[in-house]
């Protein structure tokens, strides 16, 4: 999901703060996928949580499939 459609959505509460989080962190060119180092540092930033490789190996992780139509 793409800022672009969260505001087609109707979701623009926050939309001009989360840009700016992403143009400084340099995650605001396309895509990014969560092997990208940018991702980690914007996930930081969004949720004040550092992403140490000590709690990514501790964490618990649940993940599930979503079908294309």
């Amino acid at each position: 999901m793409t800022l672009e459609k969260l505001i087609e959505a109707g979701y623009r509460n926050g939309y001009d703060e989360v840009l700016e989080i992403m143009r400084r962190t340099g995650t605001d060119q396309g895509l990014l996928y969560p092997s990208d180092g940018p991702a980690f540092l914007l996930a930081e930033q969004l949720t004040g949580i550092t992403l140490t490789p000590e709690l990514l190996k501790r964490s618990v992780y649940l993940c599930g499939g979503i079908p294309t139509p």
